[in-house]
Order: C-alpha cells, then sequence, then structure tokens
C-alpha cells in the first residue's frame, strides 16, 4: 500500500509539474498511466474525463482524485490531488519571488514560450480522446465515425447559432448517446 502511495504520489507529481495549461493538458499523462500501471484502462479514463468535464472543480484534479481513489482508496485520492497541485503552489511562490518582482524581457519570452506549450498540450489531449472515442471499436459496440463528426458538428452548430446553454446541450448530447448505444447493441 505505501508503495502505491509513493508510486501516486511520484507521477502525479510530475504530471503536475509538467501539464501546463490545465486539466485537459493532463490527458496525455494519463493515456501514459494506462500503459505503464493497470490502474485504469483508457476506456475508464474516457469515461473519467467525460465525468470530470460535468462535476464541479478543476478537471485535473477530479481526475487524480478518481485515479487515487481507485487505485488506494480514500488516502490515494488525496494524495495523488495533493501531488498533482503542489508543483503548481511551488512554481507560483518562485515565479512571484523571482519573475514579477524583476520584471523584464526573459519573463516575457518564457511565458510566450509557454504558450505553444500549452497548445500543444491541449492538442494531444484532443488527439488522444478522439482516437479512444472515434477510432477503438469494442466488440459490443459499433461506431460510425461519419454519423459521430456529423453529431459533432450539429452540436457546434447549434451551440454557436441557437445559443443553447452548453448545460443543456450536454444533456441533450448524453441522452442521444444513451440512444445511439442502445439502437446499436
Amino acid at each position: 500500500m505505501l508503495k502505491t502511495l509513493l508510486l501516486l504520489a511520484y507521477e502525479f507529481f510530475i504530471i503536475g509539474a509538467f501539464s501546463f495549461g490545465g486539466g485537459m493538458a493532463t490527458i496525455p499523462f494519463l493515456f501514459n498511466l494506462c500503459d505503464k500501471y493497470d490502474w485504469f484502462t483508457p476506456s475508464e479514463l474516457v469515461d473519467m474525463i467525460a465525468l470530470s468535464e460535468i462535476t464541479p472543480g478543476p478537471i485535473g484534479v477530479n481526475m487524480a482524485t478518481y485515479v487515487g481513489i481507485k487505485t488506494a482508496g480514500i488516502i490515494g485520492g488525496i494524495v495523488s490531488v495533493l501531488s498533482l497541485i503542489a508543483p503548481a503552489i511551488i512554481f507560483i511562490l518562485i515565479t512571484y519571488k523571482f519573475l514579477f518582482k524583476n520584471k523584464s524581457k526573459i519573463t516575457d519570452r518564457i511565458f510566450y514560450g509557454l504558450k505553444a506549450v500549452v497548445v500543444a498540450m491541449f492538442a494531444s489531449g484532443l488527439w488522444s480522446v478522439a482516437k479512444q472515442t472515434l477510432f477503438v471499436l469494442t466488440p459490443n459496440f459499433k461506431i460510425n465515425v461519419f454519423e459521430s463528426v456529423l453529431f459533432l458538428i450539429m452540436c457546434a452548430v447549434t451551440f454557436l447559432y441557437k445559443k443553447i446553454h452548453p448545460t443543456l446541450l450536454i444533456f441533450i448530447s448524453g441522452v442521444c448517446g444513451a440512444i445511439m448505444h442502445f439502437i446499436t447493441r
């Protein structure tokens, strides 16, 4: 149990230290954990992302809580969350102490470079989720990529032009997904 807790602390500290840009930037790291350990499957990760999106709180913290509790119970959840947020707290303290008190062109260049990293992390996370949800077929579930992309476009157009509240759009999408699941069963 202690070994698992130390492993959770290490892995989530690394994730917290290198996932600039928020919770969605943690997704590539979490897919890497799927390959490294048997804590959760890629399918469970996709479910975890969906649940983290609709529950209150930061996505990364919700996902760390899920993995920690699934792996080592409540203590695992606490260790995972604290390990995930520790690098951010350390970074904020160091940044304030050294960079913002003596702001210079170097500081501006550092943050300009971090913007590119954030975009790359989001793109990587989006690709990982798209591969898992659109292109992976399980024995009992058939998916049509054309229908999925068409549904995505319809949701985007509806959201942009009809000004439907995002919560209602998520609810409608969930109902449509459940109906499609039972139809294709």
